[in-house]
């Protein structure tokens, strides 16, 4: 690291050795000099090139403002900053007037907030330098007007630090005029004081990563009036001699300056985003699925600049998306807000062909798209704003589908922020998360499934009581069904044996959370044929047969299970007439009974895997059953009949209107 060059002239010589070690604390790099009057320190200054000169304004020979004079006239180059006393507001502005680059208030805490004051005019001074070739080189015969540099950001930067907790020990002007606050109050505060709700676990996990990835935060802060801000942060560790990080320096630029000049474009660093979802599939991976929404949610607010971002996903079994994730909201807010929307609602937003949906706060929904010329459909069921308006209370919803395009959630963006306004490269970037979200939620969800179904079949086998030969047969099934229900994602479990007797499958155990409708099932029986009409090849999954179609069985079942609810099931992927029927076999491959399921949790079919894992199950009971037959043969007792039906195939052949849907949107989505 290449020395940087400092002067300073004061009276006292323990202040300048203070002032030393503070401005080495932040940069080792400054090599320092003193000079204790202002003739010492011209004749330096003439002797060395330096890179920067800092004077007390009181000095026993002369006053600052001379020797900032006599520094110039001996054509010192080197960058100027003079401190003054508190009050002496004249004397700085005069200061600068003669060229000095700036200067310093001797006022409570101020050699803390030196040394960025110190490093801001190096770096001011290298820029003008290395520009000044470059001028040269270019500048035309004629004087021409500068084109103003768009792409610059220009809001205002200050600076500040903070001890190794995260306590300010210093903040300049600039930070003042952005929080809020005095001197005084800031320095009772810590850096998570003034984070947004909701950003701490952002701000943190960039802090960690600070050594390996040293990239600005743009992040929400709030005001000592309440209003947010969003800001861009950056920090620098300062580490002792041992290498523990001691505090940080940092620089705040408030970027609501810009927005309060021009719309701000959102343009979305697409290669971070894909970087940020990916950190999250990572650092989620061994924690439950709803550390993945929050980890989304936050993301979908930083990337796109909004405050509030939720992530809800669908609940089949109720038909409700449920709000899983939510930040920027304080807890009054979230005590009075609808957790769950209404699957209809939701379908009618996205009509199952949109990822992103714009709903416009104070229009309500066009209940027939017109046709735009030639004959294509409008998309559009509200107008589009004019460029650049957007009302506060707009709401973005971005669409979550899994591999068939169906739709199991959404993440919704509410409040822009410091008056930033969606163009269409957010939405172009918004296509881009949805994807990227799916997968991850779908990954998270896959993982789960597997360790959960391992988890599952462990369980089965240490819990299972079917190979007790002196458990009694009936309390054998009853506690083999119940524990299918737990292990699997269905509310309805019966086990149906064949029995000689009645040539019939008779249902043996029923497992089911209301009594009554269990002991009404477990008084149905199915005959061999209306068995025998369910193992068809067009149901066929895996070993195991899926129904979805009015067979005579199933009306008495559905009745019973469904009661006055069954015939107005509402539309969802498993039907009102869907069944799983997984045959029981002994070892032979013999059919001897049946599990039968129903009323899936998550309203969804089952995978195959899923279906594979009942399966062995059930070949569980059938091994069961044919253990006790032959133990009971053995001791002449009658028992469960044989064989009556083998294995073999036959080869048979809530809307409501759109009005009042901003209703709706307001009471579930804000």
């Amino acid at each position: 690291m290449s020395k940087v060059h400092i002067l300073i002239a004061g009276r006292d010589p323990a202040s300048l050795e203070v002032i030393k070690k503070m401005l080495k604390f932040h940069n080792r790099a400054y090599d320092v000099e003193f000079a204790t009057d202002g003739e010492t320190c011209l004749q330096r200054a003439k002797e060395k090139p330096f890179d920067l000169i800092l004077l007390d304004n009181d000095l026993p020979d002369r006053d600052g403002l001379q020797l900032i004079d006599e520094l110039k006239q001996a054509g010192v180059r080197a960058p100027i900053i003079l401190m003054v006393e508190d009050g002496q507001d004249d004397v700085a502005l005069a200061a600068m007037d003669r060229g000095a680059q700036d200067y310093v208030m001797k006022v409570r805490g101020y050699l803390t907030a030196l040394p960025f004051t110190v490093l801001k005019a190096i770096e001011t001074s290298k820029d003008s330098r290395s520009r000044e070739p470059e001028e040269a080189e270019s500048k035309p015969a004629t004087v021409q007007a500068e084109e103003p540099d768009n792409g610059r950001r220009s809001g205002p930067e200050g600076y500040f630090v903070l001890d190794r907790r995260g306590r300010f020990l210093s903040a300049d002007k600039v930070v003042q005029e952005i929080l809020e606050y005095s001197e005084a109050e800031i320095l009772e505060l810590s850096i998570a004081d003034v984070l947004s709700r909701g950003a701490e676990g952002q701000f943190y996990r960039w802090l960690r990563r600070l050594d390996e990835e040293p990239v600005p935060l743009q992040i929400g802060l709030v005001t000592r009036r309440g209003a947010q801000k969003m800001v861009e942060l950056h920090l620098t560790p300062i580490k002792d001699d041992a290498g523990e990080v001691a505090g940080y320096k940092g620089r705040m630029r408030d970027l609501s300056a810009e927005a309060a000049s021009m719309v701000m474009e959102a343009r979305v660093d697409q290669h971070r985003l894909i970087l940020e979802v990916t950190r999250a599939i990572e650092d989620t991976a061994g924690e439950p699925v709803p550390a993945l929404l929050q980890r989304l949610a936050e993301i979908a607010a930083q990337q796109f600049r909004f405050l509030r971002s939720t992530v809800a996903l669908l609940d089949q079994r109720r038909r409700v998306f449920v709000k899983h994730a939510l930040v920027g909201y304080d807890e009054r807010e979230l005590a009075n807000k609808a957790m769950e929307v209404p699957k209809e609602l939701v379908d009618r937003i996205f009509q199952g062909r949109f990822r992103i949906k714009v709903i416009y706060s104070d229009q309500e929904f066009v209940e027939h798209p017109r046709v735009l010329p030639g004959g294509v459909p409008e998309r559009r069921t509200q107008v589009r704003r004019p460029q650049g308006a957007w009302d506060p209370k707009d709401l973005i919803l971005v669409g979550l589908t899994d591999d068939q395009g169906r739709t199991i959630g959404f993440v919704s963006l509410e409040q822009p922020a410091n008056g930033f306004v969606p163009t269409r490269d957010t939405f172009y970037n918004l296509e881009l998360f949805s994807i990227l979200a799916s997968f991850a939620v779908e990954d998270a969800f896959r993982r789960e499934h597997q360790e959960r179904r391992y988890r599952r079949m462990k369980q089965f086998l240490a819990s299972s009581t079917l190979f007790y030969l002196d458990t009694p047969f009936s309390r054998t099934l009853n506690d083999f069904a119940w524990l299918v229900r737990f292990l699997s994602d269905f509310n309805l479990v019966v086990v149906g044996i064949i029995t000689r007797q009645s040539e019939s499958l008779e249902f043996k155990a029923v497992a089911c959370e209301d009594r009554v409708k269990a002991h009404q099932l477990m008084r149905l029986k199915w005959s061999l044929a209306d068995v025998q009409s369910f193992l068809r090849k067009r149901y066929r999954v895996s070993e195991s047969y899926l129904v979805d179609e009015l067979l005579p069985p199933l009306k008495p079942l559905k009745s019973i299970y469904y009661g006055a609810e069954w015939a107005s099931l509402g539309d969802q992927e498993w039907s009102k007439w869907h069944l799983l029927v997984v045959p029981i076999r002994t070892r032979e491959g013999k059919v001897v009974g049946a599990v039968l399921l129903d009323d899936p949790r998550n309203g969804r079919i089952p995978s195959r895997e899923n279906v594979h894992l009942l399966e062995l199950f059930a070949n569980q009971v059938g091994i069961a059953v044919e253990d006790r037959l032959l133990l009971l043969r053995r001791t002449g007792i009658s028992g469960p009949g044989d064989l009556r039906v083998r294995g073999r195939e036959t080869d048979a052949g809530v809307d409501e209107t759109t009005t009042g849907l901003r209703r709706l949107v307001e009471k579930f989505l804000r």
